[in-house]
């Protein structure tokens, strides 16, 4: 038997329906609107005071219908009887509800029941999601010859299930079709995208994903090439509308449009609704053949669980998996690139979007727990949450590098280098990691000095505190290094200091600092600002530091400006920190080393400062 008494917060008109046998009287019919065909035979609604009764006749098809309630829409209880092996739906239209029932193969064939009042709760619509399961993921370009390039993909718009266009109620007309199967479903199979949570299980849970993407809506595309070494400037290319889409029985719209452009470059696309906003960026794709990532990576210090077959080896390219995202917040981060295994240890990778921050991803089993020491048996193959992405098996450790592609035709190379045989005295072992990239083109630190440029890191990660250092001054030794917290046990720390003290009773305590300075580098991979003329300021106490200093910090620091000539502020892009300009930097200290610039701190917030 399925019962279902979900309320979905968001709107949409439609559903699929026709007539069927009924054994209803119309009756107060004055007030009702009926969707798509819903026969006036098939609905009943009478009142009784402030509530209302609404008796419907699913039929094969199920009905749909809008009313007016004598209460704020958007303020509802509702209770449904002889609702048995049916889904239904009430959503909140301005001062209206939308009301839908669809039978499902239990379906008996009884009138089901609605009694509507009014309620405490606001159920008014959300906005739509912005997250990556909306992301298109499948973009691919191909140069036509003179002057033209070929735009292909695929529409996702999630929880759309009957694909047409728009998140409502009409959806859960296929999500009764499938309920109750189970399966591991293709892109190519109508199961895959009904099965909205992505468990291998279509259930009533799979309304969830209705109600948090109702009404989100597309009407087409705009297509974009957003890098590229070849005039004319980069920008909308243009629309391609979700008419001239092929529309494909129970799967998403599929779009293949020609766009004029330059034969070069990285192409995305933005989804458009019927209300002309856009939608998430596509992955981006690159028209061209030529791998601009080169790496180099080696681990040592522990044995490996090979990915093919399960069995300990020492590093080999079958000990590992590289993938790269854009997003670590998100737990469906969409790949870019296409990665190759060339020599041992050596891979190269096309297809990378230009200009923009990336991670490189390197996960791998070593059969020794880095925590303990102790042995530890190959991880869990990944569920079909994380289908979307990389097999990485659950409970592998992954070792994150931030990267940036200058936008040409060189690639950047990358020598990675993973020791793990340092015993942690705490227990365990530490995870080194030391990677230098060598970057083509000019140092946005030193533009237009020098042709070329290299990057590089030393990073300690103590595996029992969570705790990350980095060789900041090169001297080869992590002792007395700022540490920042490292939950996810990447080598990136994944969020502000501050967060470390979250339940520190004595946090507002804690010394509050400013550093005022002028900037003579600036080395945002590596979250450092190098300062001279430096002065300290500790309460109203002001203090000249006596060399030039380092700032660290992380790569969720706010960066602020304050124009004090023009008398405005805002955010700042890091990129806009050149030598020669003034900040301040508000930090707090972690720890009273007697030092007057602390050895462990956490930045607050960056601010340049615009004066005459």
């Amino acid at each position: 038997m399925i019962r279902m008494g979900i309320t979905l917060l968001a709107i949409l008109l439609l559903a699929s329906c026709t007539a069927g046998n009924s054994g209803l009287t119309p009756d107060g019919l004055d007030g009702v609107r009926l969707l798509e065909g819903t026969s006036p035979d098939n609905v009943r609604l009478s009142s009784s005071g402030s509530e209302l009764l609404l008796e419907l006749l699913p039929g094969r098809s199920g009905a749909f219908v809008e009313i007016t309630p004598p209460f704020e829409a958007r303020f509802f209880e509702e209770q449904w009887t002889a609702d048995n092996g049916t889904v239904h739906l009430v959503q909140p239209v301005g001062s209206r509800l939308q009301i839908g029932v669809a039978p499902t193969r239990e379906y008996s064939g009884q009138p089901v029941s609605l009694r509507l009042s009014r309620g405490s709760v606001d159920r008014s619509p959300s906005s739509p999601p912005q997250g990556n399961i909306n992301k298109v993921q499948d973009l691919t370009v191909a140069d036509l010859g003179a002057g033209n390039v070929l735009m292909q993909w695929t529409e996702l718009n999630w929880a759309d299930y009957d694909h047409n266009g728009e998140v409502g109620i009409s959806d859960i007309t296929p999500l009764a079709v499938y309920l109750g199967q189970s399966g591991t479903w293709l892109p190519s199979e109508p199961q895959y995208w009904v099965d909205g949570d992505g468990n291998g299980l279509i259930t009533l849970a799979d309304i969830t994903p209705i109600a948090v993407n109702f009404q989100n809506s597309v009407k087409g595309y705009n297509t974009y090439r957003v890098a590229g070494s070849t005039p004319p400037a980069y920008g909308l290319l243009q629309f391609a509308p979700a008419s001239e889409a092929q529309v494909n029985q129970g799967l998403p719209r599929t779009y293949s449009v020609t766009v004029s452009s330059p034969p070069d470059g990285t192409f995305t696309v933005r989804p458009v609704d019927f209300g002309d906003l856009e939608g998430i960026e596509s992955v981006a794709a690159v028209l061209s053949s030529a791998p601009n990532l080169e790496v180099n990576l080696d681990i040592t210090g522990q044995m490996l669980y090979d990915q093919s077959t399960g069995l300990p080896s020492t590093f080999t390219n079958d000990t590992v998996i590289l993938r790269i995202i854009d997003d670590l917040k998100e737990v469906d981060a969409i790949e870019f690139g296409t990665v190759t295994p060339l020599a041992n240890g050596q891979f190269s990778v096309s297809g990378l979007p230009q200009g923009q921050s990336l991670f490189l991803q390197v996960a791998y089993e070593p059969t020794v727990d880095l925590g303990t020491g102790g042995a530890k048996a190959p991880a869990r193959a990944g569920s079909a949450l994380y289908r979307r992405v990389s097999e990485i098996p659950e409970g592998a450790e992954v070792t994150t590098i931030p990267l940036r592609l200058p936008v040409g035709d060189d690639p950047v190379v990358l020598d990675t280098a993973i020791d793990l045989g340092m015993v942690n005295p705490a227990g365990g072992f530490f995870v080194n990691l030391d990677d230098t990239q060598n970057i083509p083109g000019d140092n946005p630190a030193t533009p237009a000095v020098e042709n070329g440029y290299t990057v590089q890191r030393d990073l300690r990660l103590n595996y029992v505190d969570n705790l990350l250092s980095g060789d900041t001054n090169a001297d080869l030794s992590f002792v007395d290094e700022p540490e920042l917290r490292d939950s996810d046990r990447d080598c990136l720390s994944a969020k502000r200091e501050e967060q470390v003290l979250d339940d520190d009773d004595e946090y507002e305590n804690r010394p509050e600092l400013e550093i005022e300075g002028t900037v003579t580098g600036f080395d945002q991979l590596n979250g450092l600002i190098f300062l001279t003329n430096a002065i300290i300021e500790v309460g109203e106490v002001e203090k000249p530091l006596p060399n030039d200093v380092v700032v660290y910090f992380t790569e969720f620091t706010p960066f602020e400006f304050r124009d004090k000539i023009n008398d405005i502020e805002g955010k700042l892009n890091p990129d806009e920190i050149l030598a020669g300009d003034l900040l301040k930097i508000d930090l707090y200290a972690l720890e009273d080393s007697g030092d007057i610039l602390p050895t462990k701190y956490w930045v607050e917030h960056v601010r340049k400062v615009i004066d005459d």
